[in-house]
């Protein structure tokens, strides 16, 4: 049974919509809390995926975050071996530092519904392709991420309000900035536990619940079948 590590972060921030796909793909999910649990594993050997998902965290909080450095080392370790990464909104950019990005505040933070721009390349792509040309998705995030040099082995998959907002590093690792894991619950209870952040962001709390009545539908199924796309990168390796 292939096996991939899932690293949450927060209470209300987990698999989600993913675990379903995962599951069905008869993946073992060996799943660690950094913020409450020491890593359970010291390197990556024996398994065939690794899930980064969101945290309040923020890369620029490395030196005081006990966790960080590990997960780092994780990520550093599936990419030397070319081992499927999923990072997803801070887990995006945590795999983008990684890959040599400069990661710090935007300017503009995005906190609710939001549409992306895909790229030619995502069309080809084995995950970002079921997304579609312009997917509505959710955002939660007050980071951003450049690369000063861009890597070759790097490929930008989306953009949206002039920030990268999916990518590619090498074939194998993947980060998207928003979260296209988030499930109808979750994205409600987010709305009504943190509406202060969704009115920052010049976002409307209740408006924000009728577009997640019109979008949730359509989230789900393109959060299932990046799920299951990625379950099988998963089973695909080695």
């Amino acid at each position: 049974m292939a096996k991939i590590l899932v690293i949450q972060h927060n209470d209300d921030d987990n698999l989600n919509d993913l675990a379903a796909p995962f599951f069905e793909a008869g993946l073992e999910i060996v799943q660690w809390h950094a913020e409450k649990t020491p890593a359970p594993v010291d390197s990556l050997e024996g398994f065939s995926g690794l899930v980064s998902l969101g945290a309040f965290a923020g890369v620029e909080d490395e030196a005081e975050t006990a966790w960080m450095p590990v997960e780092r080392a994780l990520i550093e370790e599936a990419l030397a071996v070319e081992m499927p990464v999923l990072g997803l909104c801070f887990g995006s950019q945590l795999l983008a530092s990684v890959a040599g990005a400069e990661v710090g505040k935007s300017g503009a933070p995005e906190v609710g519904w939001y549409s992306v721009e895909m790229t030619e390349e995502a069309a080809a792509d084995p995950l970002m392709s079921v997304l579609g040309s312009q997917p509505e998705v959710i955002q939660y995030h007050y980071d951003t991420f450049n690369w000063p040099v861009e890597p070759e082995n790097l490929t930008i998959l989306g953009t949206a309000n002039g920030m990268n907002q999916a990518f590619r590093v090498g074939k194998n690792a993947w980060g998207t900035q928003f979260h296209i894991e988030l499930n109808l619950p979750t994205t409600l209870g987010w709305i009504a536990t943190y509406p202060r952040a969704f009115e920052k962001a010049g976002n409307v709390p209740a408006e924000q619940v009728e577009l997640t009545r019109k979008n949730w539908k359509l989230h789900q199924e393109r959060s299932i079948a990046l799920g299951r796309a990625f379950a099988q990168q998963v089973l695909a390796f080695n």
